[in-house]
C-alpha cells in the first residue's frame, strides 16, 4: 500500500529554542491519514529538506505500525474463496 508524507508542520518550538517541530501527514492509497510531529534539533547549515528526512526516520516506528494496522481497509472480500484483493 502506498503512502504519500506531505509536511504538515514546519516551526520552530516554542518551549525549546534548540527544536524544530516538523509534523509529516501520513495518507494512505484508501485515504487513510495518521498525521505524526517530531522534534529535530536545530543545527547550523542543516537544509530543510535534512529536518524533514530526520523527522520522516524518527517516525518510521510509528508509520509502520499505522500502516500494518491499515493494510486491510479498502480490499475486496471474496467469501467464495476466502480472498482479499485490491479490487
Amino acid at each position: 500500500m502506498s503512502i504519500t508524507y506531505t509536511v504538515d508542520k514546519f516551526v520552530n518550538d516554542p518551549d525549546d529554542s534548540t527544536k524544530k517541530i516538523v509534523g509529516l501527514r501520513c495518507t494512505n492509497s484508501t485515504g487513510a491519514v495518521f498525521i505524526v510531529d517530531k522534534k529535530i534539533t536545530i543545527a547550523d547549515g542543516k537544509t530543510d529538506e535534512s529536518y524533514v528526512q530526520d523527522a520522516y526516520t524518527a517516525a518510521l516506528t510509528e508509520i509502520n505500525e499505522w500502516s500494518a494496522v491499515n493494510a486491510v481497509e479498502g480490499k475486496v472480500f471474496n467469501p467464495s474463496d476466502n480472498s482479499l484483493s485490491d479490487s
